[in-house]
């Protein structure tokens, strides 16, 4: 089974998988790598859903293959705030002692 001719799907990084009790569905947590837009890797994700869903079907020995639902992983975004926001504030103090 070949991918689909989705480049920006290489360009989107996984973050986290939760599936639920019943393994009906698998939320799929992503973060587009540094070449690559938010929008870009949703898009992506979206046009290359069945083959993704289809891959994980003949690779997983279930019952049923969960839906996929694709949700954009903030955590990263909100680490590099922090990290930025202490960086600053360690040179103010540098600056100032």
């Amino acid at each position: 089974m070949n991918a689909p001719q989705q480049p920006e799907l290489a360009k989107i990084s996984i973050t986290a998988v939760e599936v639920n009790a019943d393994v009906s569905l698998a939320r799929v947590y992503f973060c587009p790598l540094v070449t690559s837009t938010r929008k870009a890797a949703e898009e992506a994700l979206a046009a290359g859903h069945k083959f993704l869903r289809s891959y994980l079907a003949k690779h997983l020995n279930l019952r049923s293959t969960p839906e996929l639902s694709f949700r954009f992983d903030e955590s990263l975004e909100r680490a590099r705030k922090i990290t930025d926001l202490i960086d600053t504030a360690l040179k103010t103090t540098v600056v100032e002692g």
